[in-house]
């Protein structure tokens, strides 16, 4: 150990941190795992803090697949934060700094973070959720901070909205228009060299355009799921029970008696947990922040019903956001059951009801049934609605009358819950929604 610290402190900064990240990857026990902590504690009075330099390389490997043995990095990275956390080992190791600054811990948590992303792309369902669950673990360790738990779930939630990370969670791809992003300096090249040497056809039933062939229709949409069907569900739940596990608050234990309990009468008991109000308006606002074009219209109250029609181009948009991305469901699923979450992603909610609006008011399908996509929207949209209790008694239950309606009763009833939350905007104030619900 003494030949490690002279070679650490010798070499400087850049050697200090590969020993780190060499102990960190390939400690196999407990006492092998401790000379991180003792090299760090020696060679900190001289060179300073040397955590971000070694957060850094981890960081680095982890996007370059340097590493093999993950599964024992995250037990080892799980095992340090479990002895930070402890008190004996503060004492042992008194010169080891008690909590990094946060820039160190932004570097922290997005390993983790960024591990789970790979560890999705795994086929095997029984290793990723062994993988998963050790994750899940790091990751309550490390919540004891808020900024920790606002950080873990901005990256999630930022994630989401990225197409190559959208797609691990059945997020739709145009496999044409990554190609041309590939090849765009060659193609672009080619077509510069042939301008001018093709002949102007003249115009006919056969004319080619962008959007298809005149005479023949418009040209299909080639918009694909990568993985498979159930792969996408066990991502999904991955992901839910994680974002879940970060958002809580743990309150005070509680008396729960276990079903069939008969040998043993005495009650078990266990900690209560709630959805953190903080963490619950940061995720509505983020998912306001990232789903709509612009903020001119990211208010909570709702307009005049007549007023949808100057803002379609911005519904529209919305929509195809949750139209390609459905995992966003899931996330509006477990989070509205907080009103504070609905209420700041009330511009979100808005510009849905808009796009089903004016969809179902000119649709040609005799019943809202033929139209699965958007009626399967309409019955998500209620049910959080519903949960959050934006949404009194009558008026809760109307999602199961959409399989039974017409395309523009559908409409007539989507307009009536727009009526009734414009003149009943979503609040925060507690008091006001225990009313409604």
């Amino acid at each position: 150990m003494k030949l490690l610290s002279y070679v650490a402190l010798y070499s400087g900064e850049e050697c200090t941190s590969e020993i780190l990240v060499c102990i960190i990857s390939e400690a196999t026990n407990y006492r092998q795992l401790s000379r991180c902590l003792d090299l760090q504690s020696t060679v900190e009075v001289k060179l300073g803090d040397v955590l971000p330099c070694t957060i850094h390389r981890l960081v680095d490997m982890l996007n370059t697949q340097q590493m093999d043995n993950v599964k024992q990095l995250l037990g080892n990275l799980l095992c340090l934060v479990q002895w930070e956390s402890t008190s004996h080992v503060a004492k042992e190791y008194s010169k080891t700094p008690k909590s990094p600054v946060k820039p160190c811990y932004s570097y922290i948590v997005f390993i983790p973070v960024r591990i789970v992303l790979q560890i999705l792309e795994i086929e095997d369902s029984k290793t990723a959720f062994e993988m998963v669950t050790v994750c899940k673990q790091c990751m309550k360790q490390l919540i004891n901070s808020s900024y920790v738990q606002t950080t873990i779930l901005r990256f999630f939630i930022e994630a989401l909205f990225t197409k190559e990370i959208s797609v691990l969670f059945g997020g739709k791809i145009d496999p044409s228009s990554l190609a041309s992003e590939k090849d765009t300096y060659t193609k672009l090249k080619e077509e510069n060299m042939k301008h001018g040497l093709s002949l102007t056809l003249p115009r006919s039933h056969s004319s080619v355009f962008h959007a298809g062939v005149i005479g023949k229709g418009l040209k299909p949409r080639t918009h694909v799921q990568v993985l498979k069907q159930p792969q996408v569900v066990r991502n999904k739940q991955c992901l839910v029970e994680l974002l879940a596990a970060c958002s809580v608050t743990a309150q005070g234990p509680e008396e729960v008696h276990t079903p069939m309990e008969t040998d043993n009468m005495f009650p078990v008991r266990k900690r209560r947990s709630t959805l953190s109000a903080e963490l619950c308006r940061m995720v509505g606002s983020l998912i306001t922040e990232l789903a709509t074009p612009d903020v001119l219209y990211n208010n909570r109250f709702w307009p005049e019903e007549d007023s949808i029609r100057i803002t379609v181009e911005r519904d529209l948009f919305v929509w195809k956001i949750f139209e390609d991305n459905q995992v966003l469901w899931d996330v509006f699923d477990l989070y509205s059951s907080s009103p504070l979450a609905m209420c700041r992603c009330s511009p979100v909610l808005k510009s849905i009801t808009a796009s089903l609006m004016n969809y179902f008011e000119s649709c040609r399908q005799k019943q809202a049934s033929h139209s699965p996509r958007q009626m399967e929207a309409c019955c998500k949209l209620v049910r959080c609605l519903s949960k959050s209790r934006l949404l009194p008694t009558p008026l809760k239950f109307i999602s199961e009358l959409f399989p039974l309606v017409t395309s523009y009763e559908a409409y007539l009833l989507l307009v009536e819950m727009w009526k009734y939350i414009k003149e009943n905007p979503p609040t925060e104030d507690p008091e006001e929604v225990n009313k409604r619900g």
